[in-house]
């Protein structure tokens, strides 16, 4: 029970620090961009929302998930970082696969590249959440956020300058 209140308190600590973060770079709100800090924080709340429901429903509902295995995936590279950090840098890579590093087998390094690099980028946010599904869903929705406000951002601009869309 200690641990639920100590990650309930993690993640609101995380959450209120980007708010803050958001409001600060949003506070110079020019008149290009329409967007008011109110909506951006609702729609990243609503956005970790969505987070904490899916993977609730997908932990005890249905069988399996790819946000799941991806990241019971990155407990096992995290702990890889603090005991064994030369396992976690050798991003799936051993002596005997490189011979065929180019290969579309199953286990080979290309054909899992993409996978192998979520993983270790779970495992990176797993240090900060200290291996919570739902910290990590935080601070996992805090850079797609922001990648997705930047690219809402750029459109807004540039539909504005240019009138007409090609």
């Amino acid at each position: 029970a200690l641990n639920t209140i100590l990650y309930f308190v993690l993640g609101i600590f995380y959450t209120i620090v980007f708010c803050i973060v958001l409001k600060f770079f949003n506070r110079k709100e020019k008149e290009e961009v329409r967007t008011t800090t109110f909506w951006l924080i609702s729609v990243f709340l609503i956005k970790i929302a969505a987070g904490f429901i899916y993977g609730y429903l997908y932990s005890h509902y249905y069988t399996t998930s790819d946000s799941w295995d991806y990241f019971n995936d990155s407990l096992i590279e995290y702990n890889n970082l603090f005991h064994q950090p030369a396992a976690f840098f050798s991003i799936g890579t051993d002596k005997g696969s490189l011979t065929q590093l180019f290969s579309t087998a199953n286990n080979a390094f290309w054909n899992n590249a993409g996978c192998n690099m979520v993983i270790k980028f779970f495992a990176i946010l797993d240090v900060f959440s200290f291996g919570n599904y739902y910290v990590s869903c935080i601070l996992f929705n805090i850079f797609s956020f922001v990648g997705l406000y930047l690219i809402y951002e750029t459109t807004t601009l540039q539909l504005k300058k240019n009138r007409c869309i090609i």
